[in-house]
């Protein structure tokens, strides 16, 4: 049964937990790209994760990266189409860039 409402789900860090979202029909799945924190994702792992999935799209979390350093890690993540971040200013200058 599909769910109802829309729903992200975050620090994706294996293909098993990945995949449950996937069957259980989550919009949203998120990943850590910024190295250092704990549920960091490496650009292969990323790959090697992404590339069983379809049907939801992809989210890049980010704590402390400035808004060009976020752009600079999102050419390593080409299929990352939401950006969630902890800090507001940086949200804002990703907007202006285009960046949802």
């Amino acid at each position: 049964m599909a769910l109802r409402t829309f729903v992200k789900i975050s620090g994706i860090t294996n293909l098993s937990d990945a995949r449950y979202c996937a069957g259980m029909y989550v919009n949203l799945i998120g990943f850590s790209l910024e190295e250092g924190t704990e549920k960091f994702v490496n650009p292969a792992q990323y790959k090697e994760i992404t590339g069983w999935l379809s049907g939801l799209e992809f989210v890049g979390e980010f704590d402390t990266l400035s808004a060009n350093d976020v752009l600079e890690t999102l050419k390593n993540y080409p299929s990352i189409s939401w950006v969630e971040h902890t800090r507001i200013d940086d949200l804002v200058t990703l907007k202006r860039l285009a960046i949802k």
